[in-house]
């Protein structure tokens, strides 16, 4: 469990959760592979850590396979994983598309 649970347990992100989804209702991750997977996350699109401003800020909607596996990576330095529709590297730092 995150120690970051508490900022979890309230109303207003409750209701802020649910408005994400519902106005997202797709993985942002897998829709860039071109896969329509529904989303069950609203991932803070910057790692908050506890920081109650990043907290507030923007979120994206993943399914949760995304958000364990390929956003966990991501926040630990690995940098985005996965392709395009097209098998093309979708993390911009990747070589090929420099």
């Amino acid at each position: 469990m995150s120690r970051h649970t508490h900022m979890y347990a309230n109303a207003r992100w409750r209701k802020r959760r649910a408005e994400q989804l519902r106005k997202k209702p797709l993985c942002a991750y897998c829709l860039r592979m071109g896969k329509a997977t529904e989303a069950t996350v609203a991932d803070h699109l910057t790692p908050h850590r506890g920081n109650t401003i990043l907290f507030e800020g923007p979120l994206q909607s993943l399914c949760g396979s995304c958000h364990s596996k390929v956003k966990a990576l991501e926040e630990g330095g690995k940098g985005q994983i996965g392709g395009d529709a097209d098998g093309n590297p979708i993390d911009p730092n990747h070589h090929w598309n420099q």
